[in-house]
């Protein structure tokens, strides 16, 4: 039987033992609110999820993320994780191999939807948490939209792409143009006596219709140093107010009268004024270019090349010079151009078609005479569903 002095001593243990456990209540209160008070406010999205793709808790910033109004309602629209924010559900299945294999990943990227369809890239850091045995209860990480990073890596790589194809196009314009200067010396010679070899012979000879295949051929290689010089910027255009329009039917008469029936051209213009300063000659040059090769990649199955002329807004780049502009374009339903090959069409001597088809000098010239006359060129194409080329150029007379 327990003493008064042993019956005071067990009480003042229990209130001990008592104050102590409330204490510790409210040491773990006052961590859980600091902690919960991180994971609502932090600016990255904060998760739980099971293994199977369901979350288990997620931050008002994840939701946002997502484009939810609150965690509640996100967890509630989302039953599957991989089949409804990830793009390429196969991701799923590789962050779980290196978060069971590792314990944990860190800064992998992938691409998530939104809940309005969008588009975003995420970094994801996370780990997997485990019971005593060892077995998964759940993953939880970090979300971090990388979006905006990733646009502007893939904008310097093509600038850089565009740098290194610059210094390409300089280097072999000046190899190029050394080249053609001492070939039309030479070339000079060739037609020169041919012309006089010519004069002496007797009309109807073998020797004169070879004579004259040589002058010919000869005539052909003069031309083609005019592509190079041209490319190369070594010839001067002759500009002037122009009718684009005007040139654009000019083109499309000429090739509408050789084109094979299972080919059709529409022709439409949506301008009130055509005028342009430009060398006639080389528009001409450049659209029957585009036009020749839209016709080349219909020729097997046929379809239709559409020339189109809008207006458009000036440029909104620094780089192209300022004021209205005449929007050309030509589109064709053919083949498509693949994007290695859309990489380098506009390199000199490089083509596609077979051999005797084409010097490889038509686009590099077509892009030699658009960016000369302060314009700009762009394509757009994909494989199976043919090509569109875009040739702005600056809009007026004078």
């Amino acid at each position: 039987m327990k003493t008064p002095k042993g019956k005071d001593k067990a009480a003042a243990g229990r209130l001990k033992a008592e104050k102590a456990l409330r204490e510790a209540r409210r040491a773990l209160l006052a961590t859980e609110r600091k902690y919960r008070g991180f994971f609502e406010n932090a600016v990255e999205g904060v998760y739980q999820s099971t293994v199977e793709g369901r979350y288990l808790d997620a931050n008002p910033s994840l939701a946002k993320l997502y484009g939810y109004a609150t965690p509640a309602e996100m967890m509630a629209a989302i039953g599957n994780i991989a089949r409804e924010v990830y793009v390429r559900p196969e991701m799923r299945r590789r962050f779980q191999g290196m978060i069971e294999r590792d314990g944990e990943v860190r800064g992998l990227e992938y691409q998530v939807r939104r809940r309005d369809g969008k588009i975003l890239w995420i970094s994801e850091n996370a780990r997997v948490v485990r019971d005593p045995k060892g077995r998964v209860l759940y993953y939880e990480g970090t979300i971090r939209d990388v979006t905006l990073l990733k646009e502007a890596e893939a904008g310097a790589a093509k600038l850089e792409r565009q740098l290194r194809q610059a210094h390409k196009m300089e280097a072999i314009g000046t190899f190029a143009s050394g080249i053609a200067h001492d070939f039309n010396n030479m070339n000079a010679a060739i037609s020169g006596f041919s012309e006089l070899a010519l004069e002496e012979m007797p009309a109807g000879t073998p020797a004169q219709r070879y004579v004259r295949e040589v002058l010919a051929i000869s005539h052909r290689a003069a031309d083609l140093v005019r592509q190079i010089l041209l490319f190369t910027r070594q010839t001067p255009p002759v500009r002037r107010t122009i009718r684009l329009w005007l040139v654009a039917e000019e083109v499309a008469t000429l090739v509408g009268a050789t084109l094979p029936p299972n080919i059709e051209i529409h022709r439409e213009s949506l301008v009130a004024d055509d005028r342009s300063v430009a060398d006639p000659a080389q528009i001409h040059q450049v659209l029957l270019n585009i036009c020749a090769n839209g016709i080349y990649a219909m020729h097997e199955r046929g379809g239709r090349l559409t020339i189109r002329l809008e207006d458009e807004a000036p440029a909104a780049n620094g780089s192209a010079p300022a004021g209205p502009r005449l929007k050309l374009t030509i589109a064709d339903t053919g083949n498509g151009i693949p994007e290695e090959v859309r990489e380098r069409m506009f390199e000199p001597f490089f083509t596609t078609k077979p051999t005797g088809r084409g010097s490889g000098l038509g686009l590099s010239v077509v892009h030699g005479i658009i960016r000369n006359h302060g314009g700009e060129i762009q394509v757009s194409s994909k494989v199976g569903l043919g090509s569109t080329f875009t040739v702005l150029l600056p809009a007026g007379g004078r």
